[in-house]
C-alpha cells in the first residue's frame, strides 16, 4: 500500500500533501490578504532550477525552497528527500 507525502504545485495554489489529507493556502491566503496589520502574504522566487516560498499568516512565516534535479524531480534544499512528479 502505497502513500502520497509531498506538494502539490498548481498555478495559484501550494498544497501539502500528508497521507489521507491535503491542506492548499489559496483559501486561506484571500481570505486574510486584506486584513491591516497583518492579514497573509505570499513571496515567490522562480527560477530554472529553484522554487523558494514564503507564506506568511500575521507573524508566522514558512518557507519552502527546492532545487530543480531533473524534470521529473525536485528535492528540497534542506533535505536529501526527491520528490517525484506524479502524472
Amino acid at each position: 500500500m502505497g502513500f502520497e507525502i509531498g506538494f502539490e504545485f498548481t498555478k495559484d495554489d501550494f498544497c501539502t500533501v500528508m497521507v489521507t489529507s491535503k491542506t492548499c493556502n489559496k483559501a486561506s491566503i484571500d481570505n486574510f490578504k486584506n486584513i491591516p496589520n497583518g492579514g497573509a502574504n505570499v513571496y515567490e522566487e522562480i527560477s530554472d532550477d529553484r522554487y523558494f516560498l514564503e507564506l506568511t499568516h500575521y507573524t508566522i512565516t514558512t518557507e519552502y525552497e527546492f532545487i530543480k534535479v531533473s524534470s521529473t524531480r525536485i528535492r528540497g534544499i534542506d533535505s536529501d528527500v526527491h520528490l517525484i512528479l506524479q502524472q
